[in-house]
């Protein structure tokens, strides 16, 4: 029997899908029983989803996304509830007739550290509730604002009354309530007619799966090491891997010198969380503590 295969991909979701309604059509259509997906599109917004499949799963915390680009339409001078174009009217303002370089000069305030407030209609829990199932009954709770980082803001297009830009942000950044930010600056209030998601942990979406194909090609299968190879990497051998599946530690001292007796220079000494292979095989990830390794998170042993 061939291997189970154990991988991430990045769907294209469409728009008035939820993601998790967007997860089980690729599951369904590729005859995939385990999978999760990792973050959450608003059903309205599309783009880059980040898919686990099999012992993918495992590892999502481990994947780095820190950094995710968004393309967006800003419509100016109409507030909505859930700050988008699903949401019931709350409020409507006059919008100034900027021009191009005008609205430009405003975005490049945009930039840099800044303190968000969790929208209401959103999926982030406080107190073990999510906040849009408040939202629903009419039931508004304070949210302590948290730090996000802007790192760009460019305007793509303007025509009145409705803002194109494309920003890279920080992890936790609410493109909503950035978009109601950018408005403020301009004197009005707004609410995002749509957004897309560009660019997710390096990949864009120009080269994503499409959720009804037929088939999942080779170039969409992402082996699970490289979506976390921001750690350091290390190649264990027939007894350490052993070790580690039995719950044991391995001896840091022990990647210290090569077969021959030299200095190895993949040596795992700089901490933090450490990618382990053995072979060509993806293990797991372990942890450095008191001059050991121990594994965080393993794959099956019965897929060695």
């Amino acid at each position: 029997m061939a291997p189970i295969k154990s991988y991430f991909v990045f769907l294209d979701k469409p728009a008035e899908m939820t993601s998790q309604q967007c997860l089980h059509r690729f599951k369904k259509k590729h005859w995939i029983s385990k999978a999760g997906h990792h973050g959450t599109l608003d059903p309205f917004a599309t783009g880059l989803l980040l898919v686990g499949v099999n012992e993918a799963v495992k590892f999502f915390q481990f994947v780095d996304d820190c950094r995710k680009t968004y393309e967006a339409e800003i419509y100016l001078g109409v507030r909505t509830d859930t700050l988008d174009c699903t949401g019931a009217v709350l409020e409507s303002r006059a919008v100034e007739p900027y021009s191009l370089s005008q609205i430009t000069l405003k975005a490049e305030l945009m930039t840099g550290r800044m303190l968000q407030t969790p929208p209401m209609y959103s999926a982030k829990k406080i107190n073990g509730k999510k906040l849009y199932e408040l939202a629903r009954k009419g039931i508004e709770i304070e949210r302590p604002a948290r730090p996000v980082e802007i790192f760009d803001f460019t305007i793509l297009g303007w025509e009145h009354p409705v803002v194109r830009v494309s920003t890279t942000c920080s992890r936790g950044t609410y493109i909503r309530v950035l978009a109601e930010q950018f408005a403020g600056l301009l004197g009005t209030c707004a609410h995002l007619k749509s957004l897309r998601r560009t660019v997710l942990c390096g990949h864009n979406v120009l080269a994503a799966h499409l959720p009804d194909a037929d088939h999942i090609d080779e170039k969409h299968m992402i082996p699970i090491d490289e979506l976390i190879n921001h750690c350091e990497k290390v190649s264990l051998n027939d007894a350490q891997v052993k070790d580690l599946f039995y719950g044991k530690k391995i001896a840091i001292k022990d990647f210290m010198l090569g077969t021959d007796g030299s200095d190895r220079a993949d040596a795992p000494c700089s901490g933090g969380t450490i990618v382990a292979t053995y072979g060509d095989q993806f293990v797991g990830v372990l942890k450095k503590k008191d001059g050991y390794l121990e594994s965080l998170r393993l794959i099956n042993a019965d897929l060695l």
